[in-house]
């Protein structure tokens, strides 16, 4: 088929958001060979995609909900021999609370005792907020297919609840069926689990932020009852997570024990739902950035042992004569190597490097200034403050209030 590239590259970048894709045989597929509710906790009627949807039309892209508040896209594919229907999700576009999950047990009259299993079902899917994006990257393949967007239509096609889930059939799954179940979603929380922590030891942000974007909190580990303990024990974890994807990263134990240490402090605090998201976020961006601005891992032996030696004692002496000395190498030639390879002289990454402590302890501790100078390696209060105010702006009185203030 002439856009087997095209459809290729969708399902590949459907595959990047945690969306679920496949090309069916309506005719003769059963649905539970094409993802339709396979993870759900109830038996429905081994059903072809026709029976359920009878009269899909050509040049048209269908979007669907189904009784359970989960969405699907799909056309029916240009020239082929026997009808293929690409079918994508299901995914969710809103996040659901619990509250929300037992009105629509009890709205499709299942039992209570299944809402568990449904909120692991929700916990299978991605949570795609607006479907605005998806959304064009399947009306893009839909106009290579079939020439513009002037050439198709779009329309809705609801499932009805009835319609898929057989009242007569309401039954658990059996123990084994239900182990199984779980065991995937547990899986599935590990996979992104493990994305998460790949785009982080990159310091890929904008990678990192899509996929923390991309779960409900029913992808949350539970673990007691209170929905806020459940998300500050993730936060818990996911600060674990990070640490270990900031040292993968080639980020000093120095700087990520600071780091992962206000977190700690941040997380016992929280006190909504809301305030945990926030604070997630807050820990991909800092340790992103972090990951970008400390990795060493593509430097030089001499030159990682240079920043080794600079973030394990501040407060020592760090001078070009003396790291020069400490490596057995001269002065000049450690100068030019750290700039060459850095990009900034050693006496600035090492101004850097106190300035950043100094605000650190001035935001978390009462510790004198001249106590905070002396552990930053400056003896001399007067330079401090200037080189504090030419780092930050103001002097470090000024910062403490202001911080102490907000």
């Amino acid at each position: 088929m002439f856009y087997e590239r095209e459809l290729y590259f969708l399902q590949r970048a459907l595959r990047k958001c945690r969306i679920q894709s496949r090309v069916i045989r309506p005719d003769r597929d059963a649905c539970s060979a094409f993802g339709f509710w396979e993870n759900v906790p109830f038996r429905t009627q081994e059903k072809t995609f026709f029976e359920w949807y009878p009269n899909v039309q050509e040049n048209t892209l269908y979007r669907a909900g189904d009784g359970l508040g989960c969405r699907y896209m799909f056309m029916l594919l240009p020239l082929q021999v026997t009808p293929q229907i690409l079918l994508i999700g299901p995914y969710l576009d809103m996040e659901l609370t619990h509250q929300q999950v037992y009105e629509r047990l009890e709205r499709l009259g299942i039992p209570a005792k299944l809402g568990g299993d449904l909120e692991w079902y929700y916990a299978s899917m991605p949570l795609v907020k607006g479907e605005a994006p998806v959304y064009a990257m399947v009306s893009a393949f839909a106009e290579c297919i079939w020439g513009d967007d002037k050439s198709y239509k779009t329309a809705d096609a609801d499932w009805e609840a009835p319609s898929l889930l057989s009242y007569g059939e309401k039954a658990l799954l059996s123990h084994d069926q239900q182990r199984i179940s779980h065991r995937e979603s547990v899986e599935q929380r590990y996979d992104y689990e493990r994305e998460i922590i790949d785009a982080v030891s990159r310091g890929d942000l904008h990678r990192a932020e899509f996929l923390m974007s991309a779960v409900s909190d029913f992808s949350f580990e539970k673990r007691v009852s209170d929905e806020l303990r459940n998300l500050k024990n993730y936060c818990i974890i996911m600060n674990t997570l990070f640490r270990k994807a900031a040292e993968r990263g080639g980020v000093h134990p120095v700087h990520i024990d600071m780091v992962s240490s206000d977190f700690a402090r941040m997380i016992e605090n929280i006190t909504s739902v809301a305030q945990s998201r926030e604070l997630m976020q807050s820990m991909v961006k800092r340790y992103c950035r972090m990951v970008k601005e400390n990795a060493i891992r593509s430097y030089s032996q001499t030159v990682q042992k240079v920043i080794v030696a600079i973030d394990l004692d501040l407060s020592g002496d760090l001078s070009l004569r003396a790291l020069a000395a400490q490596n057995n190498v001269s002065a000049g030639y450690l100068s030019d190597l750290f700039s060459k390879e850095t990009g900034q002289t050693l006496t600035s990454y090492v101004n850097h490097k106190r300035m950043t402590l100094a605000t650190h302890l001035l935001k978390s501790s009462s510790l004198q200034i001249q106590t905070i100078a002396q552990h930053c390696g400056i003896l001399d209060l007067h330079y401090f403050c200037r080189l504090f105010k030419k780092h930050t702006g103001m002097t470090p009185s000024a910062y403490r209030k202001e911080r102490t203030r907000s």
